[in-house]
């Protein structure tokens, strides 16, 4: 499988067009400027645990731009056509193109995660903000999977738009479930996991898989 040459295309490709730092830069530095400047006040650890995960919401507000990129515009122009040649099958780039996205999306909450473990280090909360962060990834994980599937069949705007309304949804429906408590956990490995964080991922798994067959059927 030549997934792995398309990732690094795709990503050399946001390099050139400076994407990855223009993400960073929108993710990381408001939610560092706002940490730093609640310094101080009561109750600033849990400021800056609830600013890491603001932070990877901020991330799958500016993946969103990115996921609208991905197939479309490759489609209208043709582009997409002269991308996928011998030996990279379909799924290669379905995948590889999938796969970039969200290692740009890593890249950026890890910015976050970074710079708030850099600030409450010494307060041992670390074990919190990993579980906060590892919840709060099942967002721009399902948003990703979702984008790179509609992207085959929507145009840009509308893919952005759809994707808007799904993350609007999406945040309500947990911000729900959680205050009613309606979100019980399972033992897996040892290790409480919340049923919502599973579903939404094995949602994410089952979007990608059918992305990547409807995308071997689609005609170009």
């Amino acid at each position: 499988m030549k997934i792995w040459k398309v990732v690094l295309v795709t990503l050399r490709e946001y390099h050139k067009k400076r994407y990855i730092y223009y993400l960073f830069l929108f993710c990381v530095v408001p939610i560092v400027i706002i940490d730093i400047g609640l310094m101080g006040k009561p109750g600033w650890v849990e400021y800056v645990l609830s600013g890491a995960e603001a932070g990877i919401g901020l991330c799958t507000f500016s993946l969103i731009f990115l996921g609208m990129l991905t197939y479309s515009p490759r489609l209208e122009s043709g582009e997409i056509v002269l991308d996928i040649t011998k030996p990279v099958t379909r799924a290669d780039y379905f995948l590889g193109r999938v796969s970039a996205n969200m290692l740009v999306g890593v890249i950026c909450a890890g910015g976050v995660v970074l710079s708030s473990f850099l600030l409450i280090y010494r307060y041992e909360v670390v074990s919190e903000l990993i579980l906060r962060v590892c919840a709060a990834m099942m967002l721009p994980l399902f948003i990703l999977s979702f984008v790179s599937l509609v992207n085959l069949y929507l145009p840009t705007k509308a893919t952005g738009i759809t994707a808007f309304i799904v993350y609007i949804v999406y945040g309500s429906v947990v911000d729900y479930l959680t205050k009613n408590g309606i979100d019980p956990y399972i033992t897996i490995m040892g290790r409480s996991v919340s049923v919502v964080s599973v579903t939404v991922l094995a949602m994410s798994i089952a979007l990608i898989t059918c992305g990547t067959i409807l995308f071997n059927r689609k005609e170009l």
